[in-house]
């Protein structure tokens, strides 16, 4: 993608981010808040509103004079996001216009089939939705380390879920898709940080995504680095042999990237899963000290949040990129 298609892209995202946290804005002060010219403002919503994305209307005004056009998202900018990549499965979709977002979370038996319990988590949501004022999420954007290959989500084991069945259990469009934490936790960094980065994530694997400045590239693969070495076995081998990093397979793991990635920032998302006597947050900690790192590393305040953001942004760009 040239460099001037993706600043174009870049932009709407911004257009869109601020229409989103008001709920209805003019374009003079989304102008304001993204330091773009009005003009390049007004273009940019003309696009996206003959992309269906937003629309504009003319502010009510009792006085006489110029009226400015009020902008506001449509529902194709409401995907619901679940994120699967932990033991506790969360859920984010879109509250009322200028409310706050719904966050719901779930957890399952362990002995519950892999389909099963994406379909219990999916019926959960529909019903704890009904009961709340929310906006009618138009596609599925699911976050996972499994295999996603024709509709199917592929686990380890290789059992197999059926994720274009599950989608319309949550959005009549049946619209989804499927998108590695790792992915998502840069996607979010770049809108979030100017610098560099690269982000971490630590949980039942360990894997990272660097952010790629205004060349759109979030979906780099998730690394689950087999050449590096623990006690004499391969960081991939111990991962599989102990079902869940321990803390020395993660000081490997922060201290590899440290070396990789020299005058990057390393961003941790440390998330829920806890793994074996330590969270991953502790983990991290002690890695961070371990490897003499500190200087380097920053920790997500938010790691499942910021995901499901990411998450929201990577499907704006799918949508974009069909029309620009």
């Amino acid at each position: 993608m040239d460099a001037q298609r993706s600043q174009r892209i870049l932009n709407c995202i911004s257009v869109i981010e601020s229409i989103e946290k008001a709920g209805y804005i003019s374009r003079k002060q989304i102008a304001d808040e993204t330091d773009l010219s009005l003009m390049t403002v007004g273009k940019l919503c003309a696009l996206l509103e003959e992309c269906e994305l937003i629309t504009e209307k003319k502010e009510d005004k009792s006085e006489s004079g110029r009226k400015a056009s009020i902008c506001s998202l449509t529902d194709a900018c409401h995907p619901c996001i679940l994120n699967c990549a932990d033991t506790l499965y969360t859920f984010t979709a879109k509250g009322p216009i200028g409310g706050t977002d719904v966050s719901l979370m779930h957890s399952s038996a362990d002995d519950i089939g892999f389909e099963d319990k994406l379909y219990q988590f999916c019926d959960r949501m529909n019903d704890m939705l009904a009961r709340i004022d929310h906006m009618p999420p138009s596609a599925v954007c699911l976050i996972s380390d499994n295999t996603y290959d024709d509709g199917m989500l592929i686990s380890a084991d290789g059992s197999r879920a059926d994720i274009k069945k599950l989608s319309y259990k949550l959005a009549k469009s049946g619209k989804h898709s499927v998108y590695t934490p790792a992915s998502t936790a840069a996607a979010y960094l770049e809108g979030a940080y100017n610098d560099p980065c690269v982000a971490a994530v630590i949980g039942k694997r360990l894997s990272f995504a660097i952010t790629c400045e205004n060349q759109l590239k979030y979906n780099s693969s998730a690394v689950y680095p087999n050449a590096l070495r623990a006690d004499g076995v391969t960081l991939g081998e111990r991962l599989q042999m102990m079902g869940t990093p321990d803390k020395e397979s993660v000081l490997a793991f922060l201290s590899a990237l440290a070396s990789f990635f020299p005058n990057r920032k390393i961003i941790l998302f440390p998330l829920a899963e806890s793994n074996g006597t330590m969270t991953c947050g502790e983990l991290c900690r002690y890695a961070v000290s371990a490897a003499g790192i500190e200087d380097r590393c920053t920790a997500c305040e938010d790691p499942l949040g910021a995901m499901a953001e990411g998450a929201k942004r990577m499907y704006m760009m799918e949508l974009l990129k069909k029309h620009i």
